[in-house]
C-alpha cells in the first residue's frame, strides 16, 4: 500500500515505548524476547481491524444497519496470543498519513472511520509463524489448533491446492499432494528421491510452508474471496438475503483496492547460509508479484540482513547511469532489488526501535549487521596478542 502508516505501542510486554512505519517490506532485529513478535502480532491484529473496518462501513454504505462484526479486546488478544502480554497501562495506536484510525487503551478498541480512504479496501492478512516447521506433524493429528496456527494449515492446504507440483525457489525440491480426506500426505521430491514432507528436515518444512503461502497469496490470490467470506458472515449473520443486492450493487458502483500482508517470523530458521541468502531474495521478488504484498520479517541472522544490502545497494545501482546494467544484471537481476522508501530495519532493544539504515549511504548500518562476529573476533585478537606475548 501507498499510504503511509504508523502504528505505535507503549507498555506492551517488553516493549516501552515506540513508533514503527510499516512500509513495503519490515525487518526487526532483536534479541529472544526483545519484543519482535508482540510488534509482529499487534501489526497483523491492527490490519485485520483496519480490513474489518471496511467491511462494516461497506454495509453501512450499502444501506444495510445491521453489523455482525464486534471488536471485543479480550478476544481479539487471545486469538492473536497477545493477552499474556497486555497490561492496563498497554496502548497501541495506529496511523494513516498522520491521522488516527485506531487506538487501543483501558480495555477498549476506538475506531475513527472518518480517517478511512474514501475508496473500499479489501485485505488479506497472513501470519507465517515460526511454528510452521512443525505444521506437517499437526496436520497429521487431526485436532483442533490454536488460531494462528490453524490459520497457517488453512492458508497452507488452501495453497497446496492452487499447485500441481509447487517448486521451490530457495531448496532444489517439489512440493505437491497425493491422496484425499485423512489419507494426505504431502510430498517432497527431487531428482532421486521422494519423501513425505513430516518425514523431512526442519529446514525443508520450513521453506515448503513458508514458500507455498506467500507464492499462493502473493501471485495466485483472488481478493474476490474476501469479498466472499465478508457477504459469508453477513448471511452468516442473520441479516437476510434480501440486502444482498444492496451489497452487490454498492461492490459493482465504487472502486474496490486491494492489500495483503505476510508476517514471517524467522525466515531463515534451520537454513544453510546460502539457503538463507536464496530465501532473502525470494521474499525481496514477491513485492513485484501481482498482489504487491506488505511483508514484514522478524530475523536474527547476519545473512538475512548482509543479503538485504546487498539488494539495496543493487537497487541504487539500477539508478545510477554510469552503471553497466548487463554486468549488473550478471549480479543480481532487477527484480530481487530493494528501494529505500519501501525499506525499513529496526532492531529492538530494551524496549525501544533503533532505525539500523544509515541514511548518508542508504544502507544497514554495517556495525550492526553482526555485532557479535566483532565480538569474536576482538576476543581472538586478544588471545592471539598473549600467545605472542609468552613466544617473546
Amino acid at each position: 500500500m501507498n499510504n503511509k502508516m504508523t502504528l505505535v505501542i507503549k507498555n506492551f510486554g517488553p516493549i516501552k515505548d515506540l513508533r514503527i512505519q510499516l512500509n513495503r517490506f519490515v525487518v526487526l532485529v532483536g534479541e529472544s524476547g526483545s519484543g519482535k513478535s508482540i510488534i509482529m502480532r499487534t501489526a497483523s491484529l491492527i490490519k485485520f481491524i483496519y480490513k474489518k473496518m471496511y467491511y462494516k462501513q461497506l454495509l453501512k454504505e450499502s444501506g444495510i444497519k445491521k453489523d455482525p462484526f464486534r471488536f471485543v479486546l479480550p478476544t481479539l488478544l487471545r486469538v492473536s496470543e497477545l493477552d499474556d502480554f497486555w497490561r492496563d497501562d498497554s496502548f497501541v495506536e495506529f496511523f494513516i498519513e498522520n491521522k488516527s484510525v485506531i487506538k487501543i487503551e483501558n480495555k477498549k478498541v476506538s475506531l475513527n472511520y472518518d480517517n478511512l480512504e474514501k475508496n473500499m479496501l479489501v485485505g488479506k492478512i497472513a501470519m507465517i509463524n515460526d511454528l510452521r516447521h512443525a505444521l506437517p506433524e499437526l496436520l497429521k493429528l487431526n485436532r483442533n489448533l490454536p488460531f494462528l496456527i490453524d490459520e497457517m494449515a488453512i492458508n497452507f492446504r488452501k495453497a497446496v491446492e492452487e499447485f500441481d507440483k509447487f517448486e521451490l525457489s530457495s531448496l532444489n525440491l517439489k512440493l505437491f499432494k497425493q491422496g484425499k480426506g485423512f489419507l494426505t500426505e504431502y510430498i517432497l521430491e527431487n531428482q532421486d528421491y521422494k519423501v513425505r514432507l513430516n518425514h523431512s528436515s526442519s529446514g525443508e518444512k520450513n521453506v515448503s510452508v513458508m514458500e507455498v503461502i506467500c507464492d499462493y497469496f502473493a501471485k495466485r490470490y483472488d481478493f474476490n474471496e474476501s469479498i466472499k467470506n465478508a457477504v459469508g458472515e453477513f448471511i452468516s449473520s442473520n441479516v437476510g438475503f434480501k440486502n444482498l443486492e444492496k451489497l452487490s450493487k454498492y461492490l459493482s458502483n465504487n472502486e474496490v483496492k486491494t492489500f495483503l500482508n505476510l508476517f514471517i517470523e524467522e525466515p531463515e530458521s534451520n537454513l544453510f547460509p546460502a539457503q538463507q541468502k536464496k530465501v532473502t531474495s525470494y521474499l525481496v521478488s514477491l513485492l513485484q508479484d501481482k498482489n504487491k504484498p506488505d511483508i514484514m520479517i522478524s530475523t536474527h541472522s547476519p545473512y538475512i540482513l548482509t543479503s538485504l544490502n546487498n539488494l539495496l545497494f543493487a537497487g541504487q545501482l539500477y539508478t545510477d547511469k554510469k552503471v553497466d546494467k548487463n554486468k549488473l544484471k550478471d549480479i543480481i537481476s532487477q527484480k530481487y532489488t530493494l528501494n529505500l522508501n519501501n525499506f525499513n530495519v529496526y532492531l529492538i532493544e530494551n524496549g525501544v526501535l533503533i532505525d539500523l539504515i544509515d541514511k548518508e549511504i542508504g544502507l544497514i548500518r554495517a556495525d550492526k549487521i553482526d555485532e557479535i562476529s566483532t565480538q569474536i573476533a576482538d576476543e581472538f585478537d586478544a588471545l592471539l596478542s598473549l600467545k605472542d606475548f609468552n613466544e617473546n
